[in-house]
């Protein structure tokens, strides 16, 4: 459906859900797919910093229990949302210490914590299900 490195609208990515979330849902209530932007997740998208907001936070739930690898974008520009493959949470966080210094690495990227919004709220480990693109170097990574 999506090409490795190639950039979509957002409207493109999940016609279910009406918002631009990070993880918008479908029809079910399942994540879609994963957005993420660099500013607010350096190191995405292996190492994802759900913020605070009762529908961030269910949908940063969701996709860690559910098990299941989703289509993700990395944010370039306005419009722009790079496919950079499948990816699904193996391992989450919510050591208070782990999301501080993830908080002041994220600090120097842009999220600031006088946001409360973008308070940290726990950190997610993704991994590739699959070929991936490796936006940083701008080439496709082949499944092992």
């Amino acid at each position: 459906m999506f090409e490795l490195g190639k950039c979509y609208r957002r409207e493109s990515i999940a016609a279910e859900d009406s918002e631009e979330r990070y993880l918008p849902l479908d029809g079910g209530g399942k994540v879609a797919a994963g957005c993420f932007r660099y500013d607010l997740n350096p190191d995405a998208p292996e190492i994802v910093l759900p913020r605070t907001g009762p529908i961030i936070e269910s949908s940063a739930d969701e996709f860690r229990r559910g098990g299941y690898a989703v289509p993700t974008f990395i944010k370039l520009d306005i419009g722009e949302w790079q496919y950079v493959g499948n990816y699904r949470v193996v391992n989450s966080s919510i050591d208070s210490k782990l999301i501080e210094q993830h908080q002041e690495r994220a600090e120097q990227f842009g999220r600031k914590r006088t946001r409360r919004d973008w308070k940290i709220t726990q950190v997610l480990y993704l991994e590739p299900v699959g070929d991936h693109y490796d936006w940083r170097k701008k080439e496709i990574q082949k499944a092992q």
